[in-house]
């Protein structure tokens, strides 16, 4: 057996062994042994190794030959654990694993460590999670686990030369703890621990250190070294010292603003902030406009209140316009007298350099480039200072900052949207937006609930509003005068209802459209331009995107100065990296943008790239990339809606009809069949001339959807309109015929069906076209399937089957799946239906395609039935319906009275309660636990 590669496994061998696949952990394993047997397989960096070796090596002392069960016994444990192609056999005697897609930390470890740059020692040593496989006491692992123990606390000595060279001194004392914890009882790092502590006056957590260790020593007769200990004299004379002058400054001052008393689903955020201030003395948080920086600062300000023993203070920096002015700022906000013999610099400085204080200053955005310098001043001179900043601008040049980005309120995802969970409610509320908005609503309106009625208003409310505290705030406040349905259909026109507040709130955070407006003036005007071109993209960009669109110099040093400043949001996509504006930037980018000069000229270059995204891909959605172009068109289609909707604005109706016909397709895998008619037909309603074939793309799509949707009237005029079109071209008319086929099949004219698609099929072989005749073939046998011709239809299906087998197009191969199950079902060969079945239903499931899934449980629905699984099928019939309507995709009218006839066959073969209890219970099951119990129901019939 060849090697096959594991993409989807990592293996994390440092600290406690974990195992993961598809990203969830993998538990069960049946003995420890099977676990040292895979670690001992990884570490030999996938060569294959003799099942008498590994015996020998993991079952010391044991027979040879029942050692050998034991290592076949783990082989077969870690195959069922992890999947088959996991493991690979060179021979019977001979067994390893394929490593070369697996992530395993060990080795990316071992590359850090071969660099002796910063940025790969870091790497490595965040990899060091403990010792190779704690908990493992195999003889074979020691000589490995010692190895890279040494060059973990090799890599922590090189960190600390570097980051104290650079005078990043907190850096500096992070990694002297961990070096600390690595060593055990050693001495050295300690003394170097407390003189740095004491250098910056940290006098009480140098002694403290001395103190620990001493507390490490269990052997009463073992004293600590005589450096250390006089060292700790040293500290600990000069800590009584600093501790007298500091007795003498007065009581404990705190001028902090009232904070709101629950702060939803920020716990973890105020957790995660004062955790910091254990390391660093300067924490930044930073984050959009209206995100809950400053109410995040003030409850990490409440939090540590007792750990500040001269008080903390809190200063709004929003009217603040220079150093001079900031110092003086901070003299007020101290209480301090200016003393007629000191700058106020000096006296801020000598009120801070011995107190034990926490300093928050909010809003410095507009100070980060002018009074850095200040703040710098304040951690060298006053070495008991902490200072907690907000900003939409980390400071960038102060050594030791750490910058923490305030995340947003969690929103529902946008599966839950598609397809309403079993229990919405519960589901909604476990999302922190939807809790914010609920909870300021009530401050509204007393009783205000969630209910079935709304829940889908709110879940989009809050994905619109990107989970922003404020916006959300801002929108729960218009409940007394609007619905949330109200509240979304006019924040989706604009942003007028987050022009001011109907909330109690301090005024400075009234209005979100201020705090943007402030966040945009303080932008250079060539950022402020690139800020209103990058508003023209809906749901993000690529590099590739904006370069094409937008214009100006040094595009990606400014997309990056925006980043910086919050104000654009990056996102992973695969390979690439993908930038966005929060909604609410967008908006207001977009309003910005619309009273430019430069609109309708950037609109244009945004059409012209989305159009040739869309036939780009469109060329893909036939063969073996369909899947990847499927994910891009999914990425990109805010903006290719957006392209769209310009084009019917500006009079471009060519261009608009050239971006719905490229897309039609994608409509068609995706059962998107509604949307995709309304732009078709939006598009093809307007006056202006288009040129013939653009039309009859157009008329193509809409009839193809139209055919899916059920309206077969609309279907016919758009291919009898196309038929006009086409006259003298052969390949439009051979795919004319077939469309009309297809409307005269599915309203049961089969005599009419079959002439049409023969004359379609003599076309397409008269153009030698092999695909187009392959699907004439295909609808051909759904024909001969109606007409009882199951030998011919089989014979047609296959073929088929084949071709798109071959040439990757797996929306088509599994139609042709399904509807050979179909076959199968009616003689009865329940084996091959089901094999056909399930691979249809995996083929639909990584397309997203919803036609060909809801077929495949239909078709599942008619087999649990005609196999006596009664009770299954009447809970996958109620799947099976509840999922039909909320996607929107009717249950064909030719399938319609056999779905009947089962139904009625389940009914009559259980009573009454346990068919309504089991349909009841399959109707409330989500996507993923519907295709979970179709997938266990043909399991069952393999």
């Amino acid at each position: 057996m060849t090697p096959s590669a594991v993409s989807d496994l990592s293996i994390h061998l440092f600290g406690i062994m974990t195992v993961r696949k598809g990203g969830l952990p993998v538990s069960g394993f049946r003995t420890q042994k099977s676990k040292w047997l895979l670690a001992y397989l990884v570490l030999q960096q996938g060569k294959a190794v003799e099942y008498e070796v590994l015996g020998q090596t993991l079952w010391p002392g044991t027979d040879s030959e029942h050692a050998v069960i034991s290592v076949r016994q783990c082989v077969s444990d870690l195959n069922a654990l992890l999947g088959s192609e996991a493991l690979y056999k060179l021979s019977r005697s001979e067994v390893g694993i394929d490593l070369t897609q697996v992530y395993v930390d060990v080795f990316a470890f071992d590359v850090a460590v071969r660099h002796q740059d910063p940025v790969s020692l870091l790497t490595a040593i965040e990899l060091y999670e403990g010792d190779l496989l704690e908990g493992c006491h195999e003889t074979w692992l020691l000589r490995a686990r010692e190895a890279r123990r040494q060059d973990y606390e090799q890599a922590l000595d090189r960190l600390i030369e570097q980051t104290q060279a650079g005078g990043d001194y907190d850096a500096t004392e992070k990694y002297l703890r961990r070096a600390i914890a690595a060593e055990g009882h050693k001495e050295t790092k300690r003394c170097s621990l407390m003189r740095l502590l004491a250098r910056r006056g940290e006098y009480n957590a140098a002694v403290e250190v001395y103190t620990q260790f001493r507390s490490l020593l269990h052997d009463p007769h073992m004293e600590p070294g005589q450096e250390i200990t006089r060292l700790w004299r040293e500290i600990r004379e000069k800590a009584r010292q600093v501790s007298g002058k500091r007795a003498s400054v007065g009581s404990p001052l705190y001028r902090l603003p009232l904070a709101m008393k629950v702060l939803v689903g920020r716990q973890r955020a105020i957790a995660e902030v004062a955790d910091l201030f254990t390391l660093r003395r300067l924490i930044t948080l930073t984050g959009s406009p209206g995100i809950g920086k400053t109410q995040i600062a003030l409850h990490v300000a409440e939090q540590l209140r007792e750990d500040y023993s001269d008080g903390t203070v809190f200063l709004d920096l929003t009217d603040v316009k220079n150093e001079g002015h900031l110092w003086r700022s901070l003299l007020s906000a101290l209480q301090g007298m200016h003393q007629p013999h000191q700058s106020v610099e000096e006296t801020v400085v000598a009120q801070l350099e011995t107190r034990q204080m926490l300093l928050i200053l909010d809003s410095c955005e507009h100070l980060v480039d002018r009074c850095t310098n200040v703040v710098r001043e304040l951690l060298q001179t006053c070495s008991f200072l902490r200072i907690l900043t907000t900003s939409h601008k980390a400071w960038g040049t102060i050594p030791g900052e750490r910058v923490y980005i305030v995340p947003p309120l969690t929103v529902p995802g946008s599966g839950w949207l598609q397809h309403l969970p079993a229990a919405p409610l519960a589901e909604l509320m476990a999302c922190s937006a939807a809790r914010l908005f609920l909870e300021r609503a009530q401050e509204i309106l007393p009783d205000f609930d969630l209910s079935l009625d709304n829940a889908r208003s709110v879940a989009l409310l809050c994905r619109h509003l990107d989970g922003i505290p404020l916006a959300i705030t801002q929108a729960a406040g218009w409940l007394k005068t609007l619905s949330p349905e109200q509240i979304l259909a006019r924040l989706t026109e604009g942003l007028d209802l987050l022009q001011e507040s109907r909330q109690i709130m301090p005024i400075r955070h009234r209005r979100l459209i201020t705090a943007i407006e402030v966040s945009y003036q303080l932008l250079p005007l060539p950022l402020q331009s690139l800020f209103r071109q990058l508003a023209v993209f809906h749901d993000g960009w690529s590099l590739e995107a904006a370069e094409a669109v937008c214009r100006g110099t040094r595009l990606l040093e400014g997309i990056r100065e925006l980043q910086e400043r919050s104000l654009v949001e990056g996102t992973p996509n695969g390979a690439e990296r993908r930038c966005r504006l929060l909604e609410t930037m967008r908006q207001y980018g977009a309003q910005l943008l619309a009273q430019s000069a430069e609109t309708a000229t950037l609109r244009r270059r945004h059409c012209d790239y989305f159009l040739g995204i869309a036939e780009a891909a469109e060329a893909e959605l036939m063969g073996p990339h369909q899947g990847a172009s499927l994910a891009h068109i999914e990425t990109e289609f805010g903006n290719l809606v957006a392209a769209m909707e310009w084009t019917c604005e500006a009079g471009e109706r060519e261009m608009g009809l050239r971006v719905a016909g490229a897309l039609w397709r994608y409509w068609h895998i995706r059962g998107h069949y509604e949307d995709g008619l309304y732009w078709l037909e939006r598009l093809l309603s307007q006056g202006q001339a288009v040129s013939a074939p653009v039309r009859s793309k157009a008329l193509n799509g809409a009839g193809n959807l139209a055919c899916q949707w059920q309206e077969y009237t609309r279907a016919r005029s758009y291919f009898l309109e196309r038929l006009v079109l086409e006259e003298g071209t052969p390949r439009g008319l051979a795919g004319t015929l077939g469309g009309l086929a297809n409307v005269a099949c599915a309203q049961g004219d089969y005599v009419e069906a079959r002439t049409l698609f023969e004359r379609a099929l003599i076309s397409f072989q008269l153009l030698k076209d092999t695909r187009g005749m392959v699907m004439t073939l295909g609808n051909l046998a759904v024909v001969a399937c109606k007409e009882g011709d199951l030998s011919r239809a089989c014979a047609y299906h296959e073929e088929s089957a084949s071709f798109f087998r071959s040439s990757g197009d797996g929306h088509q191969l599994a139609i042709a799946l399904n509807n050979l199950a179909d076959i199968r079902i009616a003689l009865q060969e329940f084996a091959a239906a089901t094999r056909l079945i399930s691979e249809s239903l995996e083929l639909s499931r990584r397309l997203d395609s919803v036609g060909n899934l809801a077929h495949s449980i239909t078709l599942t629905f008619f087999l649990l039935t005609q196999r006596g699984s009664l009770e299954p099928a009447a809970a996958l019939l109620g799947a099976h319906d509840a999922f039909r309507e909320r996607v929107m995709c009717p249950l064909p009218e030719d399938v319609q009275a056999a779905h009947q006839e089962h139904v009625d066959r389940v009914r009559a073969g259980i009573d009454s309660e346990t068919f309504t209890c089991a349909r009841n219970r399959g109707s409330l099951l989500t996507l993923e636990e519907m295709v979970a119990l179709t997938r266990t129901s043909l399991g069952a019939d393999l």
